[in-house]
């Protein structure tokens, strides 16, 4: 903000400040190149795709900003380079503006995967093809939540920008490519403006729904039941009270095994204290960390595609078990605990979302679960240990 800025400038600091950034950017690259001399080197270097793109860009003093937060063309710029071998042609360039959502269904067409259903990017290979081909959809961005949402949409050689106080701006990025002249003050503009506000976002919506919404249950006999869906998250405070209780949870979801073969389904806590039910390799897990003491139980079979009924239970004596639609026989083993977790985990619970009480080093495969999680229900039970044969 101006704040920032004034203290750089102030402090005199401008120009080491823009020379240590470039300095990092030139190392980035220096290292990239690493990379792609020893794919030069490979006998894979005809069959191997290339997309290197990066997190966006940074203001660095332009407007007196500094950081990535602003929703003009130099903090929402990434670099987007593909080199697919039999596609592309060396040295050309696409001028048109795309999304970071279109990467993955152009990847899975490059690759000949079938693409998921629920993909809301365009594939880039017409792009690819013939530089000259014009993105078919308007590029949105935005900044911020709820009521306070600011959004950008790049058309053409168009940026316009609506922030949540009802402010505007506007740029033709070819005329004016550092977006000083904005012609949101022009009242010929004003109809040009209005086609674009009418096909930003009109209401705001989260991926997740608030927590006041989920569905918890309190029994009689002590115990809580959570009724969670795909995208779901409880902070530490509202999650499961676990500490000395045995868990029962009911997992469903649909399986693609192209798609979801990896993925956390649920979990709670962190890499020291908490527990996943996930997947590897197909393979239905539960991974139970007790202060630092890690437990994972596989099945040895692996998943079929469809609809999926998954259970998992963990008792005080330290008890797993693991059924799922398809397998043969439940899975059960055992972790080293007495009278279950010692103390409530101090991070909360999440649906669908990677790593979690996982580690990445540890379990590299398990990224966000792809398929749609329909309902969770984790059963906390009082303080009777799960008898099992």
């Amino acid at each position: 903000g101006d704040n920032l800025h004034s203290q750089i400038v102030g402090k005199k600091i401008w120009t080491d400040a823009v020379r240590a950034y470039l300095a990092n950017i030139s190392f980035a690259d220096a290292m990239v190149g690493r990379i792609l001399n020893e794919l030069e080197k490979s006998p894979r270097k005809d069959q191997t795709i290339i997309c290197l793109t990066s997190d966006h860009g940074c203001q660095l003093g332009q407007k007196k900003c500094w950081g990535d937060g602003g929703l003009w063309e130099e903090a929402t710029h990434v670099p987007l380079c593909i080199v697919a071998p039999g596609v592309t042609k060396a040295d050309t360039v696409c001028d048109h503006a795309v999304s970071l959502t279109d990467i993955y269904p152009t990847l899975v067409e490059l690759a000949s995967v079938p693409k998921p259903e629920h993909l809301e990017g365009e594939s880039l290979v017409p792009m690819l093809k013939d530089p000259m081909t014009k993105h078919q959809q308007a590029v949105i961005c935005a900044t911020g939540i709820a009521d306070n949402a600011d959004y950008l949409m790049c058309l053409d050689n168009w940026r316009y920008l609506r922030h949540h106080d009802g402010s505007e701006e506007l740029y033709d990025i070819k005329a004016d490519p550092h977006e000083w002249m904005n012609l949101a003050k022009d009242a010929a503009t004003a109809e040009l403006r209005h086609a674009f506000a009418t096909k930003l976002p009109q209401a705001w919506h989260s991926a997740q729904r608030p927590k006041e919404q989920i569905v918890i249950e309190h029994a009689t006999d002590g115990s809580v039941g959570y009724w969670l869906a795909g995208g779901d998250e409880l902070d530490a405070k509202s999650a499961p009270e676990i500490s000395g209780k045995t868990l029962d949870v009911q997992i469903e979801f649909d399986y693609n095994p192209t798609f979801d073969a990896n993925g956390t389904l649920v979990g709670q806590g962190g890499p020291q204290l908490g527990w996943a039910i996930h997947l590897v390799d197909g393979k239905p897990s539960f991974t139970i960390n007790d202060d630092g003491l890690r437990t994972t139980m596989s099945a040895d079979e692996v998943l079929t595609a469809g609809h999926v009924t998954m259970r998992g239970l963990l008792g005080l004596d330290g008890t797993l078990t693991l059924s799922a639609t398809g397998l043969k026989d439940a899975v059960r083993g055992y972790a080293p605990m007495e009278d279950g977790f010692p103390r409530q985990p101090d991070q909360g619970l999440s649906i669908g979302v990677s790593f979690g009480p996982l580690t990445a080093k540890d379990f590299p495969n398990s990224s966000p679960f792809e398929g749609t999680i329909s309902q969770v229900l984790v059963h906390v039970l009082p303080a009777v240990p799960i008898a099992t044969k």
